[in-house]
C-alpha cells in the first residue's frame, strides 16, 4: 500500500491556495452551508443562502446548544442531528447542523443530508421485506 503524503504551502511547487469562490463552490458541491452567528444575534449566511433553513424551527431550537458550545470556546463541534423540515415548495429537507468556533466567529456548518436519507431508507424497507 502506498503513502500518501501533503506539501506545505510555503514549497515553492505548492499551488496557490483556494479562492473564496473555489472554497464556496466546493462547499456546494459537498452539500454544506455555513452560517455565521454575530454577536447581536443576527444569523449570516457565508455564501449561498439558505432560506429555508432560516425559517426553520430546527435551527431556533439548536440555537441555545450552540450557545453553550460557543461559551465554552473549546475545539471541536457540537451537533444537532438528524433534523427534517418542509421547505415552502413543500419539499422535505434532510441536514445536520453543526456549531463551531474559527477563531472567535461563531460558526454553524448545515449538511444536506437528503441522498443519504434517501439511501438509508431504502436500506430499511430492503430489510423490512427480507
Amino acid at each position: 500500500m502506498g503513502v500518501m503524503t501533503c506539501r506545505d504551502q510555503s514549497e515553492s511547487h505548492a499551488e496557490p491556495m483556494l479562492s473564496l469562490a473555489e472554497i464556496r463552490e466546493l462547499f456546494t458541491s459537498l452539500g454544506l452551508a455555513v452560517l455565521e452567528r454575530l454577536d447581536d444575534g443576527t444569523i449570516v449566511p457565508q455564501g449561498a443562502s439558505l432560506d429555508w433553513l432560516l425559517a426553520s424551527s430546527f435551527l431556533e431550537g439548536f440555537l441555545p446548544e450552540a450557545e453553550d458550545f460557543w461559551a465554552q470556546a473549546k475545539p471541536g463541534r457540537v451537533r444537532s442531528g438528524l433534523c427534517t423540515d418542509v421547505d415552502s415548495e413543500g419539499r422535505e429537507r434532510h441536514f445536520e447542523i453543526s456549531a463551531t468556533l474559527s477563531g472567535n466567529r461563531k460558526l454553524l456548518i448545515v449538511e444536506s443530508l437528503d441522498g443519504e436519507f434517501e439511501e438509508r431508507q431504502q436500506l430499511y424497507q430492503r430489510a423490512r421485506e427480507i
